[in-house]
Parts: C-alpha cells; sequence; structure tokens
C-alpha cells in the first residue's frame, strides 16, 4: 500500500492518485495538488449538443459563433464545443495555443487581446486567425508585421479587424460594460475616430473587418442590437467612400445578455 504522500487541503492524497503531468506546488503550509487538465476527460456531456446546432440553425450560415475561452478553458470542453461546429475566442496568447492544441481550425479562432506584442501579433499572422486589432498603436505593430512576412515570401491567410467602441453606455453590471466613454479597450466611437478608421482602410486594403464588443452580462438585447446597428452603418459609409466592399467580416461578442422586459 502506498504511504501518503500529500495533501490537497480537503484530503490526504497518495502515488496512486497522481498521473502523468500533474505536480505539487508548496503553499504556506502544505503541498497542493496541481492537476493536468489535459488528463480530464468529459465522461458526461456538459450540455446537449442541440444547445450548440440550435445556433447554427436560427442564424444565416455564413455566421461563425465563437466560445469565449476564459470562460471556462478546460480542453475537454473546449474539443466538444469544436467538434460541434463552434469557432474559439481567445484573449490571450496563451488561449489561443489552447484552442490550436484542441483542434480549433484557424479560420474559426478569434484574437481579441487588448495588449498584444509584435511576437504576438506574428505568431497569430503566421496561424492565419482572426486578429481583431484594439487599436492604432496596434494596427501599425500589424503592419510591420506584414511587411516582415511579405519579405520573407509569405503571406498571411488571417482575416484582420479593427475593434471600435460603439459607445452604447452601460448595462446593469458597470464593472463589465465596455462601451462606455471611460472603457479602456477599443477605439472610442467619435468623429474623429471614424475618419481615422476610414483613413485605414483606404490605406491598408488587408484591413477586412470591424469589432465591437459592448460588456460581458448585463447587457440588454437593446444595447446589443444597437451596437450591431451603428457596426452595420459604418460598414455601408466604409464601402461607399472607399469605393470597394472593404469591409467582409463583422465580428460582435456578447455574453449571456439580459433580456428586454
Amino acid at each position: 500500500m502506498a504511504q501518503p504522500l500529500l495533501t490537497n487541503g480537503t484530503g490526504v492524497m497518495n502515488m496512486e492518485t497522481l498521473e502523468p503531468g500533474d505536480r505539487t506546488v508548496r503553499g504556506e503550509d502544505k503541498e497542493h495538488l496541481v492537476r493536468n487538465l489535459e488528463n480530464v476527460e468529459v465522461r458526461h456531456k456538459p450540455f446537449p449538443a442541440e444547445v450548440l446546432t440550435e445556433l447554427h440553425t436560427v442564424f444565416p450560415p455564413h455566421f461563425v459563433h465563437t466560445f469565449a475561452i476564459k470562460s471556462c478553458p478546460l480542453p475537454a470542453l473546449l474539443r466538444f464545443i469544436i467538434q460541434n461546429g463552434h469557432g474559439m475566442e481567445s484573449a490571450s496568447i496563451a488561449e489561443l495555443m489552447l484552442a490550436i492544441r484542441c483542434g480549433c481550425p484557424p479560420d474559426k479562432l478569434m484574437f481579441d487581446s487588448p495588449a498584444k506584442t509584435s511576437k504576438e501579433i506574428r505568431d497569430a499572422l503566421v496561424l492565419g486567425v482572426q486578429l481583431n486589432v484594439d487599436n492604432f498603436d496596434e494596427l501599425a505593430r500589424v503592419a510591420e508585421a506584414l511587411k516582415q512576412l511579405e519579405s520573407k515570401g509569405k503571406k498571411s491567410t488571417s482575416t484582420v479587424a479593427l475593434r471600435f467602441n460603439p459607445m452604447v453606455g452601460s448595462g446593469s453590471i458597470a464593472a463589465l460594460s465596455v462601451s462606455t466613454n471611460t472603457s479602456k479597450f477599443a477605439l472610442p466611437f467619435n468623429n474623429e475616430v471614424k475618419e481615422r478608421i476610414i483613413s485605414s482602410f483606404k490605406e491598408h486594403t488587408w484591413i477586412k473587418g470591424l469589432h465591437i464588443h459592448v460588456g460581458s452580462q448585463g447587457m440588454s438585447l437593446d444595447q446589443l442590437a444597437q451596437g450591431a446597428s451603428i457596426a452595420v452603418k459604418l460598414a455601408d459609409e466604409i464601402d461607399d467612400r472607399v469605393g470597394r466592399k472593404a469591409v467582409q467580416v463583422q465580428s460582435k461578442s456578447a455574453q449571456n445578455p439580459k433580456p428586454t422586459e
């Protein structure tokens, strides 16, 4: 019989409970088990697959639905969602690589981090994922990365989109509302920013889309619809003023919207 090895705070663990990839971390007064989540299997479906496939029937076929990895980054769950036709949304390079490892096709993977490094941008462009650019400084880094790839004879298949803040106001949870004039994410939508966005589409033909996110939870359906309407109107104006079909992709993030009463 194996002797007790460590405690995880809830009971005594022994050698028989450890699996490849598991490790221990020394806490203030005890050892803690850190489980390798790659070994965890979904023995029971977390929810019926119909919950996922229903979205494909109620939305037009050209819509791509993505799951926010940060909400539950368990590899087994991500694989289950991917296998049922959904894409992934990553808010960090670690989440992006996790999605790739779980089998997410690059053309169904969005990279939304608001503070991407030059290396992360290059990696995303090489992988061919959708890259949502948070601000004009980041846009300059994307342009430089594309030049570097081109100088090496490489062409990225990534869809590059500009993220802007449609300014529809806060929801019932202020901390999760990112569509106010104090938001630290995206380009605040005003006349000056709108002109710079249009100029960017004129200058860079590789910008193919617009991206918005008004908030996580506590946002009304009316606010979500208002944000989508602003994005569509901006896309139409960009196309008219640029003189071509410049905006080919529009992406919108919404998590647990508050029903309209």
